[in-house]
């Protein structure tokens, strides 16, 4: 079943809240870890809670939280079988890609179609995809096969970012096939404090104003 255009937008708003407050509570823990907050310990298995939740809500992606002696962090993946067909079914669909390559000081210009779909016949375990962003002058995704999955490396608040090539990325994945909207990632997440990485006012008006639709 199609999903009409409120049902979607719906789903963009509630995914956009969901790993903008992921984001936030790793992003904070992170920095309690790093300053040996006595609090982290027990706010940990909360994230890790709040990080599960997530993934039972949205089948298409998986998060995963680390930790080592430096840093929390967290990997993302999305769930499709191959670069080629990451490249082809999402990353290629958003607004602004101009470069791709199997390495980051070689990439094609979209406009040399030949090479292009070279690069992405031999793209087996990293493909690099460079966008122009609306923050920066422009930001490299690196892609990485991992096992069912494909890894995505970028800023983690990018992910979170209203308008970045790495959340249109992870929304295609987290509501092309819908949602469980009865899992609550937020009842999680509201146990944990930390500071917001975006004014709120900034956040909502994104919110109402978002298409939830990929560049043609």
């Amino acid at each position: 079943m199609v999903a009409t255009e409120a049902e979607a937008r719906k789903g963009m708003k509630v995914f956009a809240n969901d790993i903008y407050e992921i984001v936030r509570c790793v992003s904070g823990l992170n920095k309690q870890y790093g300053v040996g907050d006595k609090e982290f310990d027990d706010n940990f298995p909360v994230l890790k809670k709040a990080v599960a939740a997530f993934n039972r809500k949205y089948n298409g992606l998986k998060l995963k939280l680390e930790k080592n002696i430096e840093e929390i962090s967290l990997r993302v993946f999305v769930k499709e079988k191959d670069l080629k067909s990451i490249y082809n079914n999402s990353a290629s669909k958003v607004t602004g890609v101009f470069s791709v390559g199997i390495s980051r000081p070689q990439q094609i210009p979209l406009a040399d179609a030949e090479k292009l779909a070279d690069a992405l016949e031999h793209a087996k375990k990293m493909l690099f995809v460079s966008y122009y962003h609306p923050d920066k002058d422009s930001v490299t995704i690196l892609f990485e096969k991992a096992g069912d999955s494909i890894e995505l490396i970028s800023e983690l608040e990018d992910f979170a970012r209203p308008n970045t090539p790495e959340f249109s990325i992870l929304a295609y994945y987290a509501l092309k096939e819908g949602y469980n909207a009865k899992t609550d990632v937020i009842k999680e997440t509201a146990k944990l404090g930390f500071v917001d990485l975006m004014r709120e006012p900034e956040r909502m008006r994104w919110l109402d104003n978002f298409n939830p639709y990929f560049g043609e």
